[in-house]
């Protein structure tokens, strides 16, 4: 019913089968540039399944480039002065760029915080962390797709109005 409604009032997906076919097309053509360390992979991973679920591009448009910067301060200290609280932040900065002639075609940042739980106990607040970088991973590899998505739809109709001039 709600899909009935929201098609009504003419929302169409920016991505996905009943979405926009070019720019669905324009996301499967994004080669994912090598991130450095773990999270990165992390990252890169997410990134490819949410560009291209069918896989990797057999002859890619673009090359999107993303670097990671990743912070921890601890927010909650008992008197002991140990920490029993942090917030876990990771800041994508991640540049699309044009295979064809190395132009750059757009640019930005995000960013994602995660609390998480420090028990003292090493295995424990190891997990805590990690379960905290996977969620603000998945957050930020979403945010990515979507501006990305954002960025080709506009450039197509940027085109279109071009041609039609």
């Amino acid at each position: 019913m709600a899909a009935l409604v929201l098609a009504g009032c003419g929302f169409r997906p920016l991505y996905g089968k009943t979405g926009d076919v070019a720019t669905s097309a324009d996301l499967a053509g994004i080669k994912v540039a090598v991130i450095a360390d773990r999270i990165g992979q992390q990252m890169r991973n997410d990134l490819l399944d949410r560009l291209n679920p069918e896989g990797r591009p057999k002859s890619p448009h673009y090359r999107l480039e993303v670097k990671l910067t990743e912070s921890i301060s601890e927010t909650a200290v008992e008197q002991t002065e140990i920490a029993t609280r942090a917030n876990l932040s990771i800041n994508a900065e991640f540049a699309l760029i044009f295979i064809k002639d190395g132009s750059l075609l757009t640019e930005g940042r995000t960013f994602g915080t995660r609390s998480y739980n420090i028990r003292g106990e090493e295995f424990a607040d190891l997990s805590s962390k990690r379960r905290a970088q996977r969620s603000v991973l998945e957050f930020l590899s979403e945010d990515i797709r979507n501006r990305l998505a954002v960025f080709f739809k506009r450039w197509r109709e940027q085109a279109r109005s071009r041609a039609d001039s």
